[in-house]
C-alpha cells in the first residue's frame, strides 16, 4: 500500500500516533528543533501492555516520529494475551499480545520496551537528550532541559495554549501535506513500520529472545489482528472490543 501511493503521488495518512498524547505534535517539533541536543536514549515506560501491534502501534509509531530514526533491531519478550484479543487458534508466533524488550534505532541509540505492570506510569513514550529528556505523557507533556543539578523543567510558547481538538489536527495534518506535497505526520509508512517491530518482538520471543534484523527477510510473517479490528465490531460483536454498540455522531 505504501509503495503503490507513492508510486502514483497518492498521500497516505494513518493512523493518530502524532496525537496520542496532549501537544504531542508540538513536542515533536521541539525535539526535532535540537532543544534537548543529540538524543541519546529512548522507552517505552509502560511497555506494550494489550496488544504489541494493535494497539502498541500507536507507542511504537511515535517512537518513529520522536526520533527521525528506524528501528534496525528487536529483542522482544512476549506474556499472556489478553482474554478475547486472540482468536482462538492462532499460532503463538502469529498471536498480537502483550510485549517487551529492546530495540535499537538506525541513530545508534537504544530503546528500553518496559515489562507491562499494572499501575505503570502513564507516560506513552521518552526520548533523552544530550541537554535533556521529554515525557510524552498526560495530561501534559514533561520537558527537562539541562542534566544534573542543573536540569530543570521547562514550559515553551506552545504549552501556554489550549490542545486543539483532536479530529481537527487531524484535518489539518492532511491539508498541510496537500499543500507541501509531503508524506502526512503519521503516515502509512509510519504505521508499516510499526507492524514490522512488533512482528519482530514476537518472533525474537518464540526463539528464545535472539535478536531479529529489520527490515524482515521474511516477507510473509504476520500477526493476526483482535477480530473486532480485523473483521470491524458489526461482524465481530461491538462488546469484543468493550462498546455497548456503534458510536453514535450528534449534530
Amino acid at each position: 500500500m505504501v509503495r503503490f501511493c507513492r508510486d502514483n503521488g497518492t498521500l497516505f495518512g494513518c493512523g493518530m500516533a502524532a496525537w496520542a498524547t496532549p501537544y504531542m505534535a508540538d513536542v515533536i517539533n521541539w525535539v526535532r528543533q535540537g532543544n534537548i541536543g543529540p538524543l541519546t536514549s529512548a522507552s517505552i515506560p509502560g511497555g506494550l501492555p494489550v496488544e504489541v501491534s494493535g494497539a502498541g502501534c500507536v507507542q511504537i509509531g511515535s517512537l518513529r516520529l520522536l526520533t527521525g530514526m528506524d528501528v534496525v533491531w528487536v529483542e522482544g519478550y512476549t506474556l499472556p494475551e489478553i482474554p478475547g484479543y486472540v482468536a482462538d487458534g492462532t499460532a503463538a508466533e502469529e498471536s498480537d499480545v502483550p510485549a517487551f524488550g529492546k530495540l535499537g534505532l538506525s541513530g545508534g541509540i537504544e530503546c528500553a520496551i518496559a515489562r507491562p505492570e499494572p499501575g505503570r506510569t502513564s507516560t506513552h513514550v521518552s526520548v533523552e537528550g544530550e541537554n535533556g529528556k521529554v515525557f510524552c505523557s498526560r495530561p501534559l507533556p514533561v520537558l527537562i532541559q539541562g542534566n544534573g543539578a542543573s536540569s530543570r523543567p521547562v514550559q515553551p510558547e506552545f504549552l501556554q495554549h489550549s490542545d486543539l481538538d483532536l479530529f481537527d489536527l487531524t484535518i489539518q495534518r492532511l491539508l498541510d501535506a496537500h499543500e507541501s506535497g509531503k508524506e502526512p505526520l503519521s503516515s502509512g509508512d509510519d504505521f508499516r513500520h510499526s507492524l514490522e517491530v512488533a512482528i519482530g518482538l514476537v518472533r525474537s520471543s518464540c526463539t528464545g529472545h535472539e535478536r531479529v534484523s529489520l527490515p524482515l527477510s521474511d516477507r510473509s510473517l504476520k500477526l493476526l489482528p483482535h477480530p473486532y479490528r480485523l473483521n470491524g465490531g458489526d461482524v465481530a460483536g461491538w462488546e469484543t472490543i468493550g462498546y455497548t454498540g456503534p458510536p453514535t455522531m450528534d449534530f
